[in-house]
């Protein structure tokens, strides 16, 4: 009985040394707080600021194009993909076509057929010329035989007989002769027209070749794709695009409520916000559409944006809309109780916690909608560590 009463003493005393330590632990991790803190604080007034209505925008490109063949044939390659980048003149879309292909066979052998049909020309000339010169030497030597016996058929040199002989030999002469001069024309003429169709394969072929540089869809500019429409093997044909592409300069796209259309003007100033990147900056109003649409009841804008900016991101677009009063107070003041704003008032020497609903962000400050009203002293440091009940004191 004792050895059992023994032991639980001795678990008794481990226990309450045990309890002791721990509880010696947790008082020296205990934030030691002051009697007073000393604390900076500002007046809250009323400020006069531009009232401004946020609407949504998109990032977009300045000038957008629809590439599209202008042959058919099957998508052999695109060597881009969305969002990829490209240089002006760069080959984006490449097309196989048979079809051109055997339009360019076809136009060089019928170059090569004209250019045949050419020396054959100039050879049928040479000799239609050679065939003149003869029948012009007959001539003129039948000629003159012809003119000497007609005067020795007067002088009765010559027998009517042998006379005609000579004249029938003339007029021969003379019809062979014609017939030179007739073959020569003709032989000019078919030179002629072999010629032209010389300067006709020519430009077919020219016209054939052209059309092979239609084969790759090159960027007309600078900048990023922004849809791809077709993929390879594909059939591609004039009308039907296989890429949208952007230029690097950025634009943001805005719809603005009807109510404000009088107000918002080509050159205009309005603020950027893009809450992903943590960026905001001043833009200008670049265009405006000349009507409201009758669905939504709103009016597109186009502001200037910084190229930065990734195309389709989602921005902030700020209006100004005349001024209002309004309390501005310094966002570091700001705590988060749960799921709420709210900040430390001095009054006398005791900490008084305010709950606020907040609007706006400018710059370093945000604008307070309810739970200040101005005239009361904000306390900006150790906002943190202060409850409602604290005493402070000012530096």
């Amino acid at each position: 009985m004792r050895s059992w009463m023994g032991i639980f003493l001795m678990f008794l005393a481990v226990t309450v040394v045990s309890c002791s330590n721990a509880k010696t632990e947790d008082e020296t991790t205990q934030y030691d707080k002051p009697d007073k803190f000393t604390v900076e604080t500002m007046a809250v007034n009323k400020e006069v600021r531009a009232a401004k209505i946020t609407f949504s925008g998109t990032v977009t490109s300045d000038k957008t194009v629809m590439l599209m063949p202008k042959i058919m044939g099957y998508i052999r390659s695109i060597s881009v993909d969305i969002g990829d980048s490209f240089r002006k003149n760069d080959v984006l879309v490449s097309i196989s076509s048979d079809e051109l292909s055997a339009r360019v066979k076809r136009a060089e052998s019928a170059l090569k057929e004209a250019r045949i049909g050419l020396k054959q020309a100039e050879s049928g000339l040479k000799m239609a010329q050679m065939e003149k010169r003869k029948a012009e030497a007959q001539f003129n030597l039948a000629e003159k035989t012809y003119k000497r016996y007609k005067r020795l058929l007067k002088s009765e040199s010559v027998s009517q007989q042998e006379y005609d002989q000579v004249e029938s030999e003339y007029l021969s002469a003379k019809e062979s002769y014609d017939i030179a001069v007739e073959n020569i024309n003709l032989a000019e003429k078919k030179l002629n027209q072999a010629g032209s169709k010389i300067e006709q394969s020519k430009a077919m072929l020219s016209e054939t070749q052209s059309y092979i540089d239609y084969k790759k869809i090159k960027a007309p500019f600078d900048g990023v794709v922004l849809k791809k429409l077709s993929e390879e093997g594909n059939l591609a044909s004039p009308g039907n695009a296989v890429l949208k592409i952007g230029s690097n300069e950025k634009i943001v796209a805005a719809e603005i409520g009807e109510r404000l259309f009088n107000n918002v003007s080509v050159g205009d100033n309005v603020t950027i916000s893009y809450p992903s990147g943590n960026m905001s900056f001043t833009a200008v109003i670049k265009n405006k559409s000349s009507q409201i649409m009758p669905g939504s009841r709103k009016f597109t804008v186009e502001t200037t944006a910084k190229d930065i900016l990734p195309a389709g991101a989602y921005v902030k677009v700020m209006v100004a809309e005349g001024q209002n009063e309004g309390v501005f107070i310094p966002r570091s003041a700001v705590k988060q109780v749960g799921q709420l704003n709210a900040v430390i008032i001095k009054e006398g020497d005791q900490a008084k916690m305010r709950i606020l609903k907040l609007g706006r962000e400018i710059g370093n400050k945000v604008e307070v909608l309810s739970g200040l009203s101005g005239g009361e002293k904000l306390v900006l440091t150790d906002v943190e560590l202060i409850e409602s009940g604290d005493r402070l004191k000012e530096k």
